[in-house]
């Protein structure tokens, strides 16, 4: 089933880079990806990390580059051909992405970010949906307050017992945490028991401000200070699935 979502976005993506000097409608991406126009927007802005058609605009405007550096088109000509109802509309839009309009480009030729094609070779695919490559970053000290699980190798592979704890800590254990920072964040830790191969702990946790008053039965880890890696997105294929 994920590859049949994976495959829907690739083909929708696809779709649109051919399509950037045409009108592009919602509706004709639904019926490529064969599901519903609000699963349909909503996973692909995750995708592409704005709104689905925000993104469309922002490709063709950036496509458009290439051609205002080439005299011999006018605005008009650049407007018409990447389907803007009006000039006016491609001014305006232009104007509202990169901060100055087509004739400033062509004057000034200043360093413009450009909204670039997705590149989805980042994007990892699990059991039930898809998980983002980890971004690399410092952090200081973060002090987690939660609860350790002994899961067995086989219970897990057969039941995703890792996944109920988080889900258990979540629904009835986070909120007698005190202190907490970022509430709605879920910190998980894990490793293996050292006497036992079948066994990993796992520690579904919050972070705290303040490492005092942790309830009956919790316990404290910190993570120390230095370079990390963090898994900004995740999309469960599930909500999408017919």
């Amino acid at each position: 089933m994920n590859k049949d979502i994976l495959y829907s976005i690739k083909n929708v993506l696809s779709y649109i880079e051919l399509r950037l000097t045409q009108k592009i409608q919602l509706d004709e991406l639904v019926e490529i990806a064969h599901i519903s126009k609000f699963h349909l927007h909503r996973l692909l802005s995750q995708v592409v990390e704005q709104p689905l058609m925000n993104y469309i605009r922002a490709r063709k405007l950036s496509a458009s580059i290439e051609l205002l550096l080439e005299p011999r088109y006018n605005i008009l000509d650049i407007c018409n051909l990447f389907a803007f109802e009006h000039e006016q509309s491609y001014i305006r839009a232009f104007k509202k992405q990169f901060g100055l309009t087509p004739s400033q480009f062509r004057r000034e030729r200043p360093e413009l970010v450009l909204t670039e094609k997705t590149d989805l070779s980042y994007l990892i695919e699990t059991y039930d949906g898809i998980i983002f490559q980890p971004r690399v970053k410092f952090m200081p000290d973060i002090p987690l307050v939660g609860i350790r699980h002994a899961v067995h190798k086989e219970v897990n592979n057969h039941d995703y017992k890792g996944i109920w704890v988080c889900n258990d800590f979540i629904a009835n254990h986070r909120r007698l945490v005190n202190h907490t920072v970022q509430k709605h964040v879920l910190f998980v830790l894990s490793h293996y028991s050292w006497v036992d191969d079948n066994i990993t702990y796992y520690i579904p946790s919050v972070q705290v401000s303040q490492s005092t008053n942790i309830p009956k039965e919790m316990e404290l880890n910190v993570i120390p200070a230095g370079a990390c890696s963090g898994f900004t997105k995740r999309i469960t294929l599930r909500t999408y699935l017919p």
